[in-house]
């Protein structure tokens, strides 16, 4: 992270049926971490972000960019069809079961 100013969060879940409430759960822990991952490694304020989610975690990034409670902002189109929003642009994979 130091060296080159990028660093991988990984967050893992429970399953649960209440798939709003893991989403939650799943934004407040990577925001925790990267806020830690700033202190820690110096990675920068003005990095990046880029969330990545296969299958149900999929859902819960999309589910989270729906709910208008990602600080405040309202989750928007950046260029080229990807959802964009304050804490990133999300990847989403194998999003088809639902």
């Amino acid at each position: 992270a130091r060296r080159c100013g990028v660093a991988v969060i990984a967050t893992p879940y429970d399953l649960d049926t209440d798939h709003w409430k893991l989403s939650r759960a799943v934004h407040d822990d990577f925001d925790a971490t990267l806020v830690a991952c700033r202190e820690q490694y110096g990675l920068a304020e003005t990095a990046p972000v880029f969330r990545l989610g296969h299958s149900l975690g999929a859902k819960l990034l999309a589910l989270n960019a729906c709910s208008g409670d990602d600080d405040g902002a309202e989750a928007g189109q950046a260029g080229g069809g990807e959802v964009a929003s304050s804490s990133g642009k999300l990847g989403l994979i194998a999003y088809n079961n639902f």
